[in-house]
């Protein structure tokens, strides 16, 4: 097998993706708030972001009983989640993750009240301050 690689800036690779001009696609998303359906909800049949145009009606049905059938029950709801990604990673093998974002940060120690956010924007400035003389 030949794979050709080709690095695009994202104006090019947003072109290519509503064109479907690709074979395959390497890739990120992060979650917008805390919840599966932030990643879960991008593969249904027709969703925006669906740009490789892959569709599974149970997958789909799944989805949708997550956000109504089990949107009271946690943990049959987390049950639906596993079996939706089961499909989606291993019966279908519409996407392959191949990593998990991660960073370290420096920090002058004076700086001060930096939120770090586990979803959405990195860091919130908000209540940020710089302690001077150690005050």
């Amino acid at each position: 097998m030949t794979i050709n690689l080709k690095e695009v800036p994202s104006a090019v690779r947003f072109e290519l993706d509503d064109t479907s001009n690709y074979d395959l696609q390497a890739t990120g998303w992060g979650p917008d708030f805390q919840d599966p359906i932030s990643f879960m909800e991008l593969f249904i049949t027709g969703s925006p972001q669906n740009k490789m145009g892959y569709s599974n009606s149970a997958y789909d049905a799944l989805i949708e009983s997550t956000k109504t059938q089990y949107a009271n029950d946690p943990i049959k709801r987390f049950e639906v989640f596993a079996e939706a990604e089961k499909i989606l990673l291993e019966d279908d093998a519409a996407i392959a993750p191949t990593y998990q974002r991660g960073g370290m940060f420096l920090r002058n120690p004076a700086v001060k009240g930096i939120a770090i956010n586990p979803f959405g924007s990195d860091f919130s400035y908000k209540w940020m301050y710089i302690e001077a003389d150690g005050k």
